[in-house]
C-alpha cells in the first residue's frame, strides 16, 4: 500500500500489470496520474436494492445482457 500511495498508482495496476513491458508512453501516463483503475475507466457499477429486512433483492431483467 505504501508503494501505491507513494507513486500514485493503484494496487490493481501494481499487481496486475507488468510495468517492465509497458511502452514508454503508457509509463508516462501513469507518472502523470492517469491510471485506469484510479480514474475509473475500467469501473463497472452494479446497482442493487435492499429490502426492509436488510437483505439484498434479486433483480429480474427481462432481456438479454448487452454491453453499453
Amino acid at each position: 500500500m505504501a508503494f501505491s500511495k507513494y507513486f500514485g498508482i493503484s494496487i490493481d495496476t501494481l499487481v496486475k500489470t507488468d510495468l517492465a513491458v509497458l511502452p514508454e508512453s503508457q509509463v508516462r501516463q501513469l507518472e502523470r496520474g492517469y491510471d485506469v483503475y484510479i480514474r475509473g475507466t475500467s469501473l463497472r457499477i452494479l446497482a442493487t436494492t435492499v429490502g426492509t429486512d436488510n437483505e439484498e433483492n434479486i433483480e429480474l431483467v427481462p432481456r438479454k445482457q448487452s454491453r453499453i
